[in-house]
């Protein structure tokens, strides 16, 4: 019999259910971002969350542009989605918006980045 050490039962648990959370949110155009906060086991990364944030009013204030931002919770340690509507950037502007929070949170395992680029 396969035993796993019980250490390895949160993890699991994890992966499971951000992969149903994942398979929950539709399709993305290039004109929409996900940036999901995700927990495994001990809560979000709040101080990410104040990154994005400041990094956002920073972008709309450097661009003169205003993102609209839809919040979704939909976990119980306070799994969040955030998801900008980017029509109102250029393709320069969506495109670095886009690369500049990928390389933010690029080394960071709670935060997970849902974009469809452009063909």
């Amino acid at each position: 019999m396969l035993m796993i050490n019980p250490k390895y039962y949160l993890l699991i648990l994890f992966f499971i259910s951000w992969q149903i959370h994942a398979q929950t949110i539709r399709q993305k155009s290039e004109n929409e971002l996900v940036v999901s906060f995700i927990s495994i086991g001990s809560g979000i990364d709040y101080k990410a969350t104040e990154q994005l944030s400041i990094f956002t009013k920073d972008f709309q204030h450097k661009h003169h542009v205003q993102l609209d931002v839809a919040l979704k919770n939909w976990g119980r340690e306070g799994e969040t989605d955030y998801t900008y509507t980017l029509k109102k950037l250029s393709k320069k502007q969506r495109t670095l918006f886009v690369d500049k929070i990928e390389a933010l949170f690029a080394n960071n395992n709670r935060v997970k980045i849902i974009h469809q680029s452009e063909n």
